[in-house]
């Protein structure tokens, strides 16, 4: 009887002694290193173009208990952290310091977690603010003689950087015609909703025009003629946060457009005879997230004058080897 009463004693501080080493396992703290996808985004309240727009990766070293850690990595890998930029305006190369945003996260207080780094601690990003300018919308006939042309609206609302708003204020929008078309045999006068563009100069990226259309009014029209322009310089534009960071090598055969058959109004192109490289532009245009991802082709881009347009070309896309350079 002894015997048992001293087993069950034993097995009883045995069971206490496995309970109180749980608990204390369950509350003792270690450091880990998580990965998380962080996104910076403009603020709801503010009209901003931010630069790079896309979530990123960090590594943030935190302290947190270890019954509490496998939660928390599990939350974190669930989604983006998204915050909105705090930006008072000033210069448009604008720090962010990942711990300021990621202190504020309620994901880490939850599971009793404390953030001591965060690798990379800061991130430059490029604000810019959106403004709104009304310009003047303009008929491109494509060098085609017409009578009587109208446009309704003759004006429209566009929201882009500021940094463009006062060119945008001297230029103006564009609505493109075809008068040559088969549809617009005749005198006339002829109406057509056609949308309402932003000349070639601006980038679209960024900019919202209102409103998106307007009607066109206009007569006569003009015969067209074809053409065939060779060995085009294919030009790489990239965005200027990229410059000295990559080099960017097009393949041997795709450093020119061969070839590239035109149509458009006569004295349209008859100028691009005598001029080609003047008139016609080809290009590839790579983000910063191409460069770094990196892709191995682009299209090609084509500026040119109005009215023209392309029948064929030997080359839409080509090849090419991005690097990027090594910082010492």
């Amino acid at each position: 009887r002894n015997m048992r009463k001293k087993l069950e004693v034993y097995l009883i501080v045995t069971l206490f002694t496995l309970l109180i080493w749980l608990l204390a396992e369950q509350n003792n703290v270690v450091r880990e290193q998580i990965q998380i996808s962080v996104w910076i985004k403009s603020p709801a309240s503010q009209r901003l173009v931010i630069e790079p727009d896309t979530p990123r990766t960090v590594a943030v070293l935190v302290s947190c208990s270890t019954g509490q850690i496998a939660g928390l990595k599990e939350r974190l890998k669930q989604q983006v952290r998204e915050f909105e930029l705090e930006y008072d305006g000033g210069a448009s190369q604008h720090p962010v310091v990942y711990m300021q945003y990621l202190e504020r996260d309620d994901v880490f207080e939850q599971f009793g977690a404390t953030i001591e780094s965060v690798e990379p601690p800061t991130l430059s990003l490029e604000v810019e603010p959106l403004v709104q300018v009304t310009m003047k919308v303009a008929i491109d006939s494509g060098g085609v003689e017409i009578a009587e042309p109208g446009t309704d609206p003759g004006q429209a609302t566009v929201e882009l950087p500021s940094s463009a708003a006062p060119q945008a204020k001297e230029g103006s929008l564009i609505v493109r015609i075809d008068p040559t078309a088969p549809k617009y045999a005749g005198e006339g006068p002829h109406t057509e909703v056609v949308e309402i563009e932003l000349p070639l100069q601006f980038s679209p990226h960024n900019v919202t025009i209102t409103p998106r259309t307007a009607a066109v009014t206009f007569k006569v029209r003009e015969l067209t003629s074809d053409l065939e322009v060779k060995s085009i310089p294919i030009n790489i534009r990239i965005h200027m946060s990229a410059v000295g960071r990559f080099t960017i090598e097009p393949a041997e055969n795709d450093r020119v457009l061969r070839s590239l058959k035109l149509t458009g109004p006569r004295q349209v192109m008859q100028n691009i005879r005598e001029a080609p490289l003047a008139s016609v532009t080809a290009y590839i245009a790579l983000t910063l997230a191409q460069l770094e991802e990196p892709v191995t082709a682009a299209p090609v881009l084509l500026t040119l004058p109005p009215g023209v347009k392309v029948a064929d070309q030997s080359q839409t896309d080509i090849e090419l080897t991005i690097t990027e350079i090594e910082s010492n």
